[in-house]
């Protein structure tokens, strides 16, 4: 019998595979996706079926091209882990796979994403750790506010990555405290032979707030956070087991640095503008005056504003109708200030870049230091960040609501309209 109909007996996956059974060059799984992420997923739901039907644990340690027979194949090496005897047997296995009809050009096939939140910019792997992932179920269509979620698993452990906002509005500490709070008490409504494990025997987090439960001799576990404006909550119930604990541990703190690189995506929007004014300095010469959008679906506009001759309202009024006109999620600004000095001597230049979305911002400040002969050179004085970007009208473009009158509003689409041929455009 051919490994897909096995697969399809056994668990039920229907897969879009072909060949052998991928122990060796001459033997692969033939995966027959033309989309290069269509064709890494059926590499991991294959490997998932086996390791089902197996009853290992396992992950993925390395995918590397290869040619042969003309044809281009992806060896991807596991690790697998058995408990026998109460010792963990560790090995590595190569399972090769004919990758030719996604056109894979010698370059390994992407990881393989379960799900992809363009908005949040939330993007949650296929495989976490030994877990990988079982599938979804949207909450959201049926019942606002409740969101998605998401299943993981491997032998002995199951886990269910919940995102959702409650419709909330603002999400702060006290919320993900409260909320933490309700999901304790619906397990334990749900198991009333529940126990909450006083002495935690995991690692503390950053992001995270953790309780752990004892349920029939298993122990569950909820983790609550945030993502900007929607809860994170995870919760995990698993064998009570040394060997699962360790797993579980290392689950978890995978999940939450997904939560600080989602978080973190507006600090790379930062770095990235403070690099563009150092260029700028150093190659033109100049420091303009310019905002940047980025939209759900990555798409940037970077617009030059020097010459333009505004008033710091007017300035203000027009690049929150920019932002409004491109839907931008994030943006990033930069602009030129004179400072006078007390002591009456020279005015210096300050350069402020601020990048920020509707709840978090950051905002640096630079010394400029022009140079004989035209060079210019930005020192850094200071960087801060926060969640409450209203407090200033330059971190609030997204966040504070328009007054603009109808009138002015069009004053501004209009300007904009006349400067798009100006504007830089790409996708992030």
């Amino acid at each position: 019998m051919e490994l897909k109909d096995m697969l399809n007996r056994d668990f039920g996956l229907e897969l879009k595979i072909s060949g052998g059974y991928g122990q060796s060059r001459d033997d692969p799984i033939v995966v027959l996706d033309s989309n290069k992420a269509d064709a890494s997923i059926t590499e991991m739901e294959v490997l998932r079926g086996i390791g089902i039907g197996r009853r290992i644990i396992w992950r993925t340690m390395v995918r590397i091209p290869i040619t042969h027979m003309q044809r281009s194949l992806e060896k991807i090496q596991i690790e697998t882990q058995q408990v026998i005897k109460n010792q963990i047997i560790t090995e590595l296995e190569n399972y090769y796979f004919d990758v030719n009809i996604a056109d894979a050009d010698d370059k390994p096939l992407p990881t393989a994403i379960a799900y992809l939140d363009k908005k949040l910019k939330l993007e949650l792997p296929y495989e976490i750790v030994y877990l990988h992932y079982q599938g979804m179920i949207d909450y959201e269509s049926t019942s606002a506010g409740f969101g998605e979620s998401f299943a993981y698993d491997c032998m002995g452990i199951k886990a269910t990555v919940y995102v959702y906002d409650k419709n909330l509005s603002d999400i702060d500490e006290p919320a993900v405290h409260r909320e933490l709070e309700i999901s304790s008490s619906e397990l334990v409504a749900e198991n009333p032979a529940a126990s909450r494990l006083r002495k935690e025997r995991l690692l503390k987090y950053q992001r995270l707030l953790i309780r752990t439960f004892m349920i029939d001799g298993d122990i569950s576990i909820l983790a609550i956070g945030t993502i900007r404006s929607k809860f994170v909550k995870l919760r995990i119930t698993f064998d009570n087991d040394r060997f699962l604990y360790r797993i579980v541990d290392h689950f978890i703190e995978v999940v939450e640095k997904i939560i600080i690189a989602t978080k973190n995506s507006i600090q790379n929007l930062y770095s990235e503008y403070v690099q563009y004014y150092r260029n700028m300095a150093t190659n033109n010469r100049v420091i303009p005056k310019s905002i940047s959008g980025v939209d759900e679906n990555g798409k940037q506009f970077v617009f030059n504003m020097t010459g333009f001759n505004l008033d710091h309202t007017e300035r203000d009024n027009f690049i929150q109708v920019i932002l409004q006109e491109e839907n931008s999620i994030s943006y990033a600004y930069g602009v030129l200030t004179t400072v006078n000095n007390e002591q009456g001597d020279r005015p210096s230049e300050e350069l402020a870049i601020i990048a920020a979305t509707k709840e978090i911002y950051i905002q640096g400040l630079f010394s400029v230091i022009r140079l004989e002969g035209g060079s210019i050179i930005l020192k850094n004085i200071c960087v801060i960040d926060g969640d409450d970007p209203n407090k200033s009208p330059i971190l609030s473009f997204l966040s504070s609501p328009s007054s603009l009158s109808k009138l002015d509003r069009l004053k501004y689409i209009k300007m904009w309209n006349a400067s798009r041929n100006n504007v830089m455009r790409q996708q992030r």
